[in-house]
């Protein structure tokens, strides 16, 4: 069995004079390597030979879609060479051909070429050999226009490697119609495949640019994202802070340092910290952290009596900017409704009750940590 053609990028300096050391020597074209811009075309080729290129070009080109799949390539240049030979007594027209179909069998056996774009690349193969019989340029130079166009598809066509990747399926479509143009040109030369690779060259460029456009909205969500992260840490420690002197049940300080924090910096960054509705949530703070431990006299009844409707409405407004899940927020608004609905009770009776040595200096250890110091700035001061 023949060994797996090895992969080429004739562009790369040395890989065509690699083929042509592979070839034998009465099939290397004489000519390569001379960078002279004599024009192979006014010498007398047969009309055999030109007919046998136009039959392989129709036959390619009806061909070609039925080779996206195919295990093994149909390398149609390869497997006619020899009749196209055969119909031809030029040596360098020959040479040429068995040299192109060498090129052309490692391209399409490249395993690294989309099996969407074979096709595509295999359209080339006519037009390319045209060009080569015509401009000794082109095995002169690995910078050669038609090398520059065939790479550039395929480098391009290897950075989408799933078939279900859109900018994959725009590219595939692009260079089909690109080799429709060509097709139809009235020549098959170097300048135009100088002007085909300058059109593909932008189409890439502008693909480009769309899909920086397109990534930028999600690099930018993930700037915000990190910057409310650090912006509610930020704002965490300082509602654990506050709380420190507070009696609380877990449920409430979780909520207050976690989703409520987090409800502070998302609207400090979507409306700014100094504006609506970011002061009113400031000030719900205030208002939450005060009635946690609310004073045991009537005045400071009639006072968490006054606040609370506005007070649980921004609670309510300040959750569903975040969209805190409806479960969470019953579970505290129920917690937050007992401990409200104790405040509002008056003390038990006008007779203290006695406490035993032990129970009063425990009493005045709790007054003396929980009560608010007079010092103590306000969450919106903090």
């Amino acid at each position: 069995t023949a060994a797996r053609p090895p992969s080429y990028d004739v562009t790369h300096p040395g890989t065509l004079e690699s083929l042509l050391s592979s070839m034998s020597a009465a099939a290397a074209p004489t000519g390569f390597g001379h960078t002279g811009s004599g024009d192979r075309a006014t010498a007398g080729r047969d009309s055999a030979f030109d007919q046998a290129l136009s039959q392989l070009e129709e036959m390619l080109r009806r061909a070609a879609p039925a080779l996206d799949n195919a295990a093994k390539p149909a390398l149609l240049l390869g497997e006619h060479s020899a009749a196209l030979i055969a119909s031809t007594h030029e040596k360098v027209d020959k040479q040429i051909v068995e040299l192109l179909s060498r090129i052309f069998e490692a391209v399409l056996g490249d395993p690294r070429l989309p099996a969407a774009f074979r096709p595509v690349m295999a359209r080339l193969q006519v037009s390319a050999l045209r060009v080569a019989l015509v401009d000794p340029g082109m095995l002169a130079s690995h910078k050669h226009p038609v090398w520059g166009l065939m790479n550039r598809i395929a480098a391009a066509a290897e950075t989408y490697p799933q078939p279900a990747d859109p900018r994959g399926t725009a590219l595939l479509t692009y260079c089909e119609t690109l080799l429709d143009g060509m097709a139809q040109a009235p020549a098959q030369n170097t300048a135009l495949y100088a002007q085909s690779l300058s059109q593909l060259d932008a189409f890439l460029a502008e693909q480009l640019r769309e899909q920086k456009l397109r990534a930028q909205s999600t690099v930018d969500a993930l700037a915000r994202a990190e910057q409310r992260d650090d912006l509610e840490r930020q704002i965490a420690q300082r509602l654990t802070d506050q709380m420190v002197p507070i009696h609380a049940s877990a449920t409430i300080r979780r909520f207050i340092t976690g989703p409520w924090a987090g409800v502070l910096a998302e609207s400090m960054l979507r409306f700014g910290d100094r504006e609506e509705p970011t002061a009113s949530y400031v000030k719900a703070t205030d208002d939450l952290l005060w009635s946690l431990h609310l004073p045991d006299h009537p005045q400071s009844r009639n006072r968490l009596l006054g606040l609370l409707p506005n007070l649980l409405q921004r609670l309510r407004d300040g959750m569903a900017l975040i969209a805190v899940h409806e479960a969470e927020q019953a579970v505290f608004l129920d917690e937050l409704l007992a401990v409200h609905t104790d405040a509002l009770r008056p003390g038990k009776g006008s007779e203290e009750p006695e406490f035993t040595p032990q129970q009063i200096v425990q009493r005045l250890r709790e007054e003396s940590a929980f009560d608010t110091p007079p010092s103590r700035q306000p969450f919106r001061d903090s």
